[in-house]
């Protein structure tokens, strides 16, 4: 399993338009095979700082996710809404124990 994690802080004046391009994104990526889960979510201790949080089955299912034309619209969009740079990072998980 893979798991996607990107965090960044968008402007304020962005917000509302970064938060609805989200919204199309999610339930199109959900649907995609190879999702496990993808998330969205905004930090209530500080906002304007958000999260995505994506599980996938395979490297393909992701690079293929990459390729989505819906995906390369809101990639190409994003970088222009945030302050500073996102943090993204893709983690192979070998091994994971249920508690």
């Amino acid at each position: 399993m893979y798991i996607i994690s990107g965090h960044f802080k968008v402007m304020d004046n962005y917000r509302d338009e970064l938060i609805k391009i989200s919204l199309k994104l999610v339930p199109l990526s959900k649907n995609e095979t190879g999702c496990i889960s993808y998330g969205f979510f905004e930090d209530q201790f500080r906002p304007g700082h958000f999260l995505f949080l994506e599980r996938w089955d395979s490297r393909k299912a992701i690079d293929e996710h990459f390729e989505k034309t819906y995906f390369k619209d809101f990639a190409e969009r994003f970088p222009q809404m945030i302050d500073g740079e996102a943090v993204i990072d893709i983690h192979e998980i070998r091994n994971t124990e249920k508690l």
